[in-house]
C-alpha cells in the first residue's frame, strides 16, 4: 500500500510542474500584450478588446471576422517583429 501511495504522488508531480509553467507563460504573454496596448488606453480605448483592435488596425492587421483572442497573437507577433504601427 505504501508503494502505491508513493507512486501516485510521483505521477501527479508533472501535472503540477506543467500547470506552473503554463501559468508563467500566460503571465509573460499578458505582460507583453499590456506593453503593446498600453498607449491605446489614453487614446479613447476603454477596454482591452478596444485597445487590441486599435493596435491591430495600426499594425495593418485585418480584424474583419476576428475576435480579440484571435487578434492578440497577431498583434504580439507584429509588435515583436518590429513592425511599427501605421
Amino acid at each position: 500500500m505504501a508503494n502505491r501511495t508513493r507512486t501516485n504522488r510521483r505521477a501527479s508531480a508533472p501535472k503540477v510542474v506543467h500547470q506552473v509553467e503554463y501559468e508563467k507563460q500566460q503571465l509573460q504573454q499578458h505582460t507583453r500584450l499590456l506593453r503593446v496596448i498600453e498607449p491605446y488606453f489614453g487614446k479613447g480605448c476603454a477596454t482591452v478588446g478596444e485597445a487590441v483592435l486599435a493596435a491591430a488596425q495600426d499594425h495593418g492587421i485585418d480584424a474583419t471576422g476576428r475576435d480579440t483572442e484571435e487578434l492578440v497573437p497577431l498583434v504580439l507577433a507584429a509588435a515583436e517583429t518590429g513592425r511599427r504601427p501605421a
